[in-house]
């Protein structure tokens, strides 16, 4: 018996990992081809599965609504086509319903998830749809925890959001967002002071976002491993609320993730900015375009900047954004639809670039208009002292910073 190949104990330990399975005792060339060959389909069909979950949670049925060339309306929480008045769109489980096609009982005589949804407008068979829409999630296919997945199924009386104990220190926490992720140590700390951030039991990062009796109604997770992705919502979030960052001031800013959040910070307040005076609404994932609608009517703000993805998903949410914000408050919102990064696909990516690349926050560009940029400048430092991030994580290791 010869010696296992390289690429034969990387792809049998792949399948291990993913199966919770043991390697064979002897790594001989015989035993993993025979460990490959007796777990290559149930592998597949893992994988399968994790791709299918991922485009249920992650791609929006608005936005795919959209690119389809129908007219996205709101009606109550809910979403509807001006073209099929008989759908609902529930965008914070990312399903449909639709009322009209027969039956005497009430309920919905069809509905589904965003693959449904594209099936049964396109005429396309299944494994065509997913076939198309697994692009759409390439590099980001991960395991959706099952609370995250049975919202999508169905609807219930919203519980309450509890919240996982918290770990005895935040270390992990500081260091995958102070040096993993590029993040100014005092915009991570003051997450902290406000309780809207904590490490859990597990390492994780834990987002809380608190309504105005200062009780969570929202929390997301994210793992602090860099080999291994894990990002999901907390069981029980309200969703109409959403992630919102009330600095009470009347300009906000709509992100993808509470990152990407933080990272605009960083950025404005390179450009001399004080970002306390926008608020900030990371969308947290995809389809969850009720909150932006619900915090402009309970937070009215003169301006919206939608600093969304710089890809074909981000591209499309924003002019959905821009859509439902006009038809909702007209000329009395003014819209800034492009503040997307210029060298990345996100603004923490962008951040991390302009490090990389020894360029200052303060060139980044994410105002687009004249009157911002303006603004912006006028208030810029003269000088930009570069930061050594790695230093200053060392330095709030020293003083064992905590929640």
């Amino acid at each position: 018996m010869g010696r296992a190949t390289k690429k034969q104990i990387e792809y049998a330990t792949t399948i291990a990992n993913a199966l919770h399975k043991n390697l064979p005792e002897e790594q001989d060339f015989d035993s993993m081809n025979q460990f490959i060959q007796d777990n290559r389909q149930s592998y597949y069909n893992y994988m399968n599965k994790l791709t299918i979950d991922t485009i249920k949670s992650d791609v929006s049925i608005l936005s795919m609504a959209q690119e389809l060339g129908f007219t996205v309306k709101r009606v109550g929480k809910y979403y509807t086509l001006k073209e099929h008045d008989s759908i609902r769109i529930d965008p914070a489980k990312n399903h449909f319903y639709r009322n009209s096609l027969g039956g005497e009982t009430g309920r919905a005589s069809y509905n589904g998830s965003v693959i449904d949804f594209v099936m049964h407008f396109t005429n396309q068979t299944q494994a065509s749809v997913i076939n198309e829409l697994k692009e759409r999630v390439k590099g980001n296919i991960r395991e959706i925890p099952a609370a995250q997945k049975t919202q999508n199924v169905e609807k219930g009386e919203p519980g309450k959001l509890e919240l996982q104990e918290s770990s005895y220190n935040m270390r992990r926490v500081y260091a995958y967002l102070i040096k993993s992720r590029g993040l100014d140590p005092d915009i991570v700390q003051e997450f902290v002071d406000r309780k809207m951030l904590y490490q859990d039991n597990r390492g994780n990062c834990v987002f809380v976002s608190r309504d105005e009796n200062n009780t969570p109604v929202y929390a997301c997770k994210r793992g602090t491993n860099t080999e291994k992705r894990f990002v999901a919502d907390v069981e029980n979030c309200d969703y109409e609320h959403g992630f919102y960052i009330n600095n009470n001031a009347d300009k906000m800013v709509v992100t993808e993730s509470v990152i990407d959040a933080m990272s605009v910070m960083q950025v404005l307040q390179a450009k001399g900015l004080d970002y306390h005076d926008y608020n900030y609404l990371p969308l947290a994932g995809a389809a969850k375009y009720g909150c932006i609608i619900n915090q402009l009517e309970a937070h009215p703000a003169t301006d919206v900047y939608l600093a969304l993805d710089n890809d074909e998903a981000g591209i499309g949410d924003t002019a959905l954004a821009v859509q439902l914000i006009k038809e909702h408050f007209l000329d009395g919102v003014e819209i800034h639809d492009s503040c997307r990064p210029v060298y990345t696909k996100d603004w923490n990516e962008e951040i991390q670039y302009a490090w990389k690349h020894q360029i200052g926050c303060d060139k980044l560009n994410f105002f687009h208009d004249d009157k911002d940029n303006a603004m912006a400048k006028d208030n810029a430092p003269q000088k930009e002292k570069s930061k050594d991030i790695s230093s200053t994580y060392e330095h709030d290791m020293e003083n064992d910073l905590e929640v």
